[in-house]
Order: structure tokens, then C-alpha cells, then sequence
């Protein structure tokens, strides 16, 4: 089939303007991934996004078993130990406390560690200067 209408030079359809909803997104695209810049993952990155996602669940995942099975082999040498001795439920309370304090104490520095380590990166610590003695000292 031919086309009837007759193109002439300078007839050409010019292509339509951006639409509102596209600069929208366009413009968003642009904050986000400059809001995210200097982070370890970009949002908009749906496989680094997704890759980091599943860690973060494994990494909860392995701190909820670690934390049962403290509490159990600790409760299980208590047991033990008031059985051998004949003290009914003393060795298991104090292994269990002693295990559960261990266990959280452990959680807490590991949780500290890591975001300390996060906030060195940060946006908002960059530019700062590392802590040392003043410049009024060095002048003395």
C-alpha cells in the first residue's frame, strides 16, 4: 500500500514534547540517585537493591539462630551440671543468664561495629577531617 499524504520537506511531524509524568520521573531519577551517591547501594538499582535485600535477611537469619542455639547449649550445660550435682534449677538459670548476656552483649558490639563503619561512608560525614590535635597546638 502507498500512503496518500504528500511529505514534503518541512512537513515532517516534530516530535511531541515531554510529557509531565516523564520530566517528573526524570527529575526524581536524578535527586534520588544523587541523594544516594556515596551509599552502598543505589535504590533504583533493583539488583544490587534486591542482592543486598537477601543478605541483610541472611545475615538476620544466622543472628536469630545463633542467638537460640547460645540459649540452648548454655540452658543444656546447666541442666547437665544441676543433674551431676543435684541443684535443681540453679546451674541452668545462671548458665542461661550468662549465655543470654554473652550472647547480647556480643550482638550489641557486632551492631555498633558495623555501624560505625556505615556512618565513615555517610554523606554527611564527608569532608570532615580526620580527629587530631588542633591547629592551636601545633601553633604552641
Amino acid at each position: 500500500m502507498v500512503d496518500p499524504t504528500h511529505h514534503a520537506p518541512g512537513t515532517e511531524a516534530h516530535a511531541e514534547p515531554e510529557s509531565r509524568i516523564a520530566r517528573a520521573d526524570r527529575k526524581f531519577r536524578s535527586v534520588v540517585i544523587k541523594a544516594a551517591g556515596g551509599t552502598t547501594v543505589n535504590p533504583l538499582d533493583r539488583e544490587g537493591y534486591a542482592e543486598a535485600t537477601h543478605r541483610g535477611y541472611g545475615e538476620a537469619t544466622g543472628r536469630g539462630f545463633e542467638l537460640a542455639l547460645v540459649l540452648v547449649v548454655f540452658g543444656g550445660i546447666g541442666w547437665l551440671v544441676d543433674r551431676v550435682t543435684g541443684t535443681s534449677p540453679l546451674f541452668f538459670l545462671l548458665f542461661a543468664v550468662v549465655g543470654f548476656v554473652g550472647i547480647g552483649v556480643k550482638l550489641w558490639l557486632g551492631y555498633d561495629l558495623e555501624m560505625k563503619a556505615h556512618e565513615e561512608g555517610a554523606i554527611w560525614n564527608r569532608g570532615k577531617q580526620p580527629a587530631g590535635p588542633s591547629d592551636d597546638e601545633d601553633a604552641r
